[in-house]
């Protein structure tokens, strides 16, 4: 009944939405949503690792709708989930310079270099229902802040992925 209730709130929040911005905070909150519905899924198998350095302030920035929920959802699904040990996931957010950074990491299955790349680009042909959101966030970010600002992905077969996603302030 929880997991129900979750569910639909987490639904509630994001359908609910008519702008293209959300704060901070809300951000997370459809990420905490979320990782409660995962949670009583996989139990003991997803560990949550938070770690905000960012001023008070800042939870009130607006970034981009359903910017890091799905990276979130991408890591739990294709990273540690299909671990038959299951994995940790990490959400870490500072601020350096005039950026907000936000990263998503987990001790999941990983990618190869090859396999990122042509997720990234534009003109590649993604199979993978993976594939096609990440690059969908990859593209706004780049449309909204400039090529700077894509997604930058660091992963190792095995090991796991880290997505970084920055955000001028």
């Amino acid at each position: 009944q929880k997991l129900i209730v979750k569910l639909a709130d987490f639904l509630r929040k994001t359908l609910k939405r008519q702008e293209d911005f959300v704060t901070l905070r809300e951000e997370i909150s459809y990420i905490d949503s979320y990782l409660e519905i995962e949670k009583a899924r996989l139990a003991d198998r997803l560990k949550v690792e938070k770690q905000f350095e960012i001023h008070e302030d800042l939870w009130t920035t607006k970034i981009p709708l359903l910017i890091l929920q799905p990276l979130v959802e991408n890591a739990v699904q294709h990273g540690i989930s299909k671990k038959e040990s299951g994995g940790a996931l990490r959400i870490h957010l500072y601020k350096k310079d005039d950026t907000l950074n936000m990263e998503i990491s987990d001790d999941g299955m990983g990618m190869e270099a090859s396999y990122i790349q042509r997720i990234l680009t534009s003109n590649a042909p993604v199979s993978e229902k993976l594939g096609i959101g990440v690059r969908n966030i990859h593209q706004r970010l780049i449309q909204l802040y400039g090529p700077a600002h894509g997604l930058k992905f660091e992963s190792k077969l095995g090991e796991g992925t880290k997505v970084t996603v920055k955000i001028p302030i």
